[in-house]
């Protein structure tokens, strides 16, 4: 049996849904990952958390949750859980400073 597709639609100029991404200054960076230097963490294993927490916002196409993002660091001590949570807090104010 033949389903009917609908047709595919390439969307063009359509400014609502645009969003860009710009870099942040060194001071910027610096202050976002802060919480997580003093709570001991090095910056390779930062680079880490970031990392899976990008990955896992594209791959969830943004559905995540907060739990989702805590997560990540679910076994990690409580200094650690904490300055995570505070840097998350900084990356939302960061995003709405720039929105």
């Amino acid at each position: 049996m033949d389903v009917p597709r609908s047709p595919v639609c390439i969307r063009r100029a359509c400014g609502a849904r645009r969003q860009e991404v710009g870099s942040l200054s060194p001071e910027q960076d610096y202050w976002l990952i802060r919480p997580l230097i003093d709570a001991g963490l090095g910056l390779d294993r930062i680079r880490d958390l970031l990392f899976r927490l990008a990955f896992t916002a594209i791959v969830s196409e943004g559905q995540g949750t907060a739990t989702s993002v805590t997560t990540l660091v679910d076994d990690q001590p409580p200094e650690i859980r904490c300055a995570w949570t505070e840097v998350i807090g900084r990356m939302i104010s960061l995003h709405s400073s720039t929105s």
